[in-house]
């Protein structure tokens, strides 16, 4: 993995740490920012490096649906697999995280191997894919491929 950079945008420094770890552990390169502002300008500053997003959706200055939104407004990063990982978990709310762009969504608390586990799956092209949302299970979305 040590041509994939993970951009981790995370307000918890805690978060980020274990995250740093598990993800340098394996062999990814790990950029983090405290909150979405920042990661916008990180995303912007590495874009030819960046190659998946871990995103916390509740954060001070942008949050995490307010980043999805500028990203995705943008068409620049549309490319980019996104996994929203967050307190957030009820099932409107995941619901509408997935729709908004996520490729995944992790509820906290979760296994941070099992990001590495979801990066693994990525490994497809997934531009001008549409997915939808067939069930929600706490810390598990169910989603399908609808055409390609």
């Amino acid at each position: 993995m040590a041509d994939s950079t993970v951009l981790a945008i995370d307000d918890d420094p805690v978060s980020l740490e274990i995250l740093n770890a598990k993800l340098s552990e394996a062999g990814y390169r790990v950029l983090s920012a405290s909150d979405g502002e920042t990661g916008l300008e990180m995303l912007k500053n590495h874009r030819n490096e960046i190659t998946t997003i871990l995103l916390d959706r509740l954060m001070p200055k942008l949050d995490g649906m307010g980043f999805l939104k500028k990203i995705k407004d943008s068409g620049e990063f549309i490319h980019l697999p996104i996994i929203m990982q967050t307190a957030a978990s009820k099932k409107d709310q995941i619901i509408e995280g997935i729709n908004a762009g996520v490729y995944y969504y992790l509820t906290k608390p979760y296994d941070p191997g099992r990001i590495l586990w979801e990066e693994y799956k990525w490994d497809l092209p997934y531009k001008g894919m549409e997915w939808t949302i067939t069930s929600v299970e706490p810390e598990v979305i169910h989603y399908k491929l609808l055409y390609c």
